[in-house]
């Protein structure tokens, strides 16, 4: 507020009281000879601000009160009047992008609205406003809506509020995700300190329980480090079979290493159909052996196998080509292997 003035006998000092429910005082500074006399006109200045959050219409009393002194009136009522926005609208809070929602959770949709708008429809987009998806329909506007997210999962989703009769919509800014958590894997290791040159095994576990048949769940493990060339990532897949029994090793010996290339150790693996002696062992390249990993009779099933560089008198390799080479009752299998410095 601002100082009363225009009054020959001087000014209305303001106290600059402000807040909800604020009450000014203007008092005399010239002591109780008054301001403002008979025929006389004296102004001041209040300044009113509303919360953004305001809509509709909405009434705000004052009431201006004198000293007594004079003729009536000593008391001047009146009221201001802030007009809400023409017509109806809606603006989405949440979700309205970044959010990352896990399948099965229960989250709020929360919106303003203002005007004419009492009932809304909602609608979810997992490809990025391509195609739409009734979420709820006839939505009390003033209640948020109580969502229990489900699959598909996106990384694309929006969701869309939007006036029952067409009056007017909102859209998420921006995508957010629904995905479904990796309960069905867990790790030995979540983090420590590895030195340079140190093998460590960190065991992975999966849990089939609540997995229906024929159904493929898959993940990827992040290996984070301070390695100048970045995380390592490794898929994992979780394949469930009609019956829930493992399935029969396909036919012939199959040998795979990882990771290849590698430095200091690399783990090969491999299957048979059928149980009988098994010799796996390293040649360099020129065909000479180098080092026998396996050399026993084994089951049928899944094996493996790891090789730390070094020949079997426990001399490290230099880097180069090796070669894996498997016999089994299966047949014979080979892997190209790379040792790095």
């Amino acid at each position: 507020s601002t100082h009363f003035v225009g009054g020959s006998g001087g000014i209305l000092v303001s106290d600059y009281s402000t807040g909800d429910g604020a009450m000014v005082t203007w008092s005399d500074p010239n002591g109780p000879w008054g301001n403002i006399y008979g025929g006389e006109s004296a102004s001041a200045t209040i300044t009113v601000a509303f919360d953004a959050s305001f809509y509709a219409n909405i009434l705000v009393p004052w009431t201006l009160t004198g000293d007594g002194y004079g003729g009536e009136p000593h008391v001047l009522p009146g009221k201001l009047t802030l007009l809400g926005p023409w017509g109806a609208g809606v603006d989405i809070l949440e979700p309205n992008g970044g959010e990352i929602y896990a399948v099965g959770e229960t989250h709020q949709v929360r919106w303003t609205s203002w005007g004419t708008l009492y009932y809304v429809d909602l609608d979810l987009s997992r490809d990025g406003g391509q195609n739409w998806e009734a979420l709820a329909r006839s939505q009390p506007a003033g209640i948020p809506f109580d969502w229990v997210t489900e699959g598909p999962l996106s990384a694309d989703c929006l969701l869309r509020v939007a006036d029952v009769d067409g009056a007017c919509e909102d859209t998420s800014s921006t995508a957010f995700t629904i995905h479904r958590p990796v309960d069905w894997l867990s790790l030995s290791i979540l983090g420590g300190d590895l030195p340079g040159g140190e093998v460590d095994t960190l065991l992975v576990t999966v849990d089939a329980t609540g997995v229906s048949p024929d159904y493929d769940l898959d993940a990827t493990l992040r290996f984070s480090s301070n390695d100048p060339l970045g995380d390592v990532l490794v898929p994992v897949r979780l394949h469930m079979g009609a019956t829930g029994v493992a399935p029969t090793p396909a036919p012939g010996p199959a040998l795979d290493a990882w990771p290849n290339p590698f430095n200091p150790s690399t783990l090969l693996s491999f299957s048979l159909a059928d149980a009988g002696p098994v010799r796996l062992e390293i040649l360099d390249a020129s065909g000479r052996r180098v080092r026998v990993l396996t050399a026993a009779v084994l089951p049928a099933g899944e094996h493996r196998a790891r090789w730390d560089g070094r020949d079997d008198d426990g001399r490290r390799m230099a880097s180069g080509v090796y070669l894996a080479r498997l016999r089994s009752p299966d047949g014979v299998a080979g892997r190209k292997l790379i040792v790095l410095k």
